[in-house]
């Protein structure tokens, strides 16, 4: 009679049932497994956190420079508008002998044959 290939092969059962043994080296291979994500979990997170105060710090340092970069704008202006005033004054110097005149006679001095008068006593004390 014929038989399948299956049917010939004879397969060796254990002489009892043993009872199941669980296998205690696969609990620390879970264990293992785990500690890879747990690990990158962990850098990852503190990646965020570095790169968030990164960023907070970034945003202090550009606001101090916004706030200086104003400061020194006003300054800008201020050192502007005493500049034109000084080549004003200085041209004035240069070609208006009248004014270079007025700024002699507050300094003190006096032109020759002008008669000059000197309280007895000084202004400051009266």
């Amino acid at each position: 009679m014929f038989m399948p290939a299956k049917a010939r092969r004879i397969i060796q059962f254990p002489a009892h049932n043993p009872p199941p043994v669980y296998n205690r080296r696969k609990q620390p291979a879970a264990r293992r497994r785990r500690w890879p994500r747990f690990v990158m979990l962990c850098v990852v997170f503190l990646y965020l956190v570095w790169a968030g105060s990164q960023l907070v710090r970034q945003e202090m340092r550009m606001q101090a420079l916004e706030a200086q970069y104003q400061t020194l704008a006003k300054r800008q202006a201020a050192l502007g508008e005493q500049n034109e005033a000084l080549q004003e004054e200085l041209y004035r110097v240069l070609h208006d002998p009248q004014f270079l005149e007025q700024l002699a006679r507050r300094m003190g001095m006096v032109k020759p044959g002008d008669t000059v008068y000197v309280p007895a006593r000084p202004l400051e004390e009266r």
